[in-house]
């Protein structure tokens, strides 16, 4: 039985998106089938790992004819949970909050933020994207009203936890996404996801760092 938390499996589940968004493309364009093969040479991969990816939601394709395009779709939706709109509510509204409610991409994977909440009395009482901005100390009545099963923190990191305990009294909250960088105490029968830039880009960096101390030196190239 599939197992989101399974080591092996979570990568795959978050190379769905990605096929997601490029079969919209193609159908977009009038493309009613897709290969694996094709796949791989829009966006990289092994077709093999592709074929295993789209397994886990259930999608069967056909040898020499591929997925159909809106099974594919529909697929990868349903096992997202995204073929409904994410209901969500945001705790943090500066840069970051202000990006999650006016980042297209995750508005077209169905994520509806339908109240954020404020410190800044700057943001309360505004309206970004389409979400309106309340103060902090209304998130439980507010919150209460949105039936939200999902909430995003961008709160600063010392407020992390008063923001976390606050969304907990919203009685619909089943999630937590974290863009913050302190991890939250939480009761166990809430699910939990994180973003981590720092360490995304410390990959990368140290990937940099690694080319650069393996590769051969100027003057080692010239005297070769």
């Amino acid at each position: 039985m599939f197992s989101i938390n399974s080591p092996v499996s979570r990568p795959g589940v978050r190379r769905l998106p990605m096929y997601l968004r490029f079969a919209r493309k193609m159908r977009d364009k009038g493309k009613a089938r897709l290969s694996c093969a094709q796949i791989s040479n829009a966006l990289g991969g092994l077709a093999v790992q592709i074929r295993k990816d789209l397994a886990i939601t259930g999608l069967q394709g056909k040898p020499k004819i591929g997925y159909e395009v809106d099974q594919m779709i529909d697929s990868i939706e349903k096992f997202l949970g995204w073929d409904e709109p994410i209901v969500s509510i945001l705790i943090g509204v500066e840069y970051l909050g202000e990006a999650i409610l006016t980042f297209q991409i995750l508005h077209d994977y169905g994520l509806r933020v339908v109240a954020a909440f404020s410190d800044n009395p700057q943001k309360i009482g505004t309206t970004i994207g389409y979400t309106p901005v309340y103060s902090r100390d209304k998130l439980a009545e507010e919150g209460n009203k949105t039936n939200a099963a999902v909430c995003i923190l961008a709160a600063d990191e010392t407020l992390v936890q008063e923001a976390t305990d606050l969304a907990l009294q919203v009685k619909s909250i089943q999630g937590v996404w974290n863009l913050s960088p302190v991890k939250p105490n939480l009761p166990p029968h809430i699910e939990y996801e994180e973003v981590r830039l720092g360490g995304s880009l410390a990959l990368l960096t140290s990937k940099i760092k690694q080319n650069r101390s393996s590769s051969p030196t100027d003057e080692t190239k010239e005297e070769e």
